[in-house]
């Protein structure tokens, strides 16, 4: 399984659920927040 991870920059390197909502959109991929982190996992 092959997962990619979302950034926001190099100055600040972790999310809150907040911000998070508040910037992505509604997709059908399999997104997580995970320690400040975006992690999508590809489609089954």
């Amino acid at each position: 399984m092959s997962t990619a991870t979302q950034r926001r920059s190099k100055a600040r390197l972790t999310w809150t659920y907040d911000e998070f909502a508040a910037a992505s959109t509604e997709t059908n991929l399999p997104t997580e927040l995970w320690d400040g982190e975006i992690i999508i996992s590809a489609a089954p």
